[in-house]
C-alpha cells in the first residue's frame, strides 16, 4: 500500500531540523545497525502481532521519507535490539558509541512506560465491559467496582502517556522515533484491517496527534 509523504508536515520538519546532527555520522551506519538487530528481531512479534525487524524497517523507511538522517534510520534499529540485548548500553556503546546507546536506551525506556500504561488502560476498560455484562446477565444496574468513570480513568491514562512524553521531550530525537514509530503502528493496522484497541487508539489520537 502507497502512503503519502509525510515530509511536508511542518511541525515535523522542525523536528527533523532541530535533530539533524545530533547523531554522529558513522559509514554505513544503517547498514550496520540493521546487521546488528537482523538476528536479534527477525522471529520476534511486537504486542500488535507485527513483526518486529519488517516495523523496525518501515520506521527507518519513515524517518528517511521526513529527512531524517541516516544516522536517525540507524538509531530505529538499535532502540528495538535494546530489550533483546544483556547488557543493551554496554553492547550498543560499544559497537556505535555512546550517543547511539543513550538515544536507544531512551526511546526504549518511553516505550516500556507506554505499553505499561496501555496495559493499565486496557485492563480497565475490561473490567469495565465485564461488570456491564455481569450486570446485564443479572438484569441488574451496572455498579462499577471502580471509583471512577471508566471514560475519567482513561483520561487519566491519557495524561499520564501526555506527561511522559513531555518529560522526554528535551531528547526530540526520541519523540522523532516514537512518532515514526506510532505512524508505522497505525498503518499496520489500516493495512491488516485490524483493531489497535481503544487504549493505543485513545493515546494516538489525543498523545500522539496534536
Amino acid at each position: 500500500m502507497q502512503y503519502p509523504s509525510t515530509a511536508s508536515a511542518p511541525v515535523t520538519s522542525a523536528i527533523v531540523a532541530a535533530t539533524a546532527d545530533s547523531l554522529p555520522q558513522q559509514v554505513q551506519a544503517l547498514a550496520r545497525a540493521r546487521s546488528f538487530a537482523e538476528p536479534l528481531l527477525a522471529s520476534e512479534l511486537l504486542d500488535t502481532g507485527e513483526n518486529i525487524l519488517a516495523h523496525a524497517d518501515a520506521v527507518a523507511a519513515i524517518l528517511k521519507d521526513i529527512g531524517g538522517s541516516e544516522a536517525m534510520q540507524a538509531a530505529a534499529y538499535l532502540v528495538y535490539a535494546c530489550q533483546y540485548l544483556n547488557r543493551p548500553q554496554e553492547v550498543i556503546s560499544k559497537a556505535f558509541g555512546e550517543n547511539f546507546a543513550a538515544l536507544a536506551m531512551e526511546t526504549t525506556k518511553l516505550v516500556q512506560l507506554q505499553r505499561q500504561a496501555r496495559i493499565k488502560a486496557e485492563e480497565v476498560q475490561n473490567r469495565k465491559t465485564e461488570e456491564r455484562q455481569a450486570a446485564q446477565d443479572a438484569a441488574l444496574p451496572v455498579v462499577s467496582a471502580t471509583k471512577a468513570p471508566v471514560s475519567e480513568l482513561a483520561a487519566s491514562q491519557t495524561e499520564n502517556v501526555r506527561k511522559m512524553l513531555l518529560a522526554f521531550s528535551r531528547d526530540l530525537r526520541v519523540v522523532m522515533l516514537r512518532l515514526a514509530s506510532r505512524l508505522q503502528t497505525l498503518r499496520y493496522f489500516a493495512n491488516a484491517k485490524g483493531d489497535p484497541g481503544l487504549a493505543m487508539a485513545s493515546e494516538s489520537l489525543h498523545v500522539f496527534a496534536p
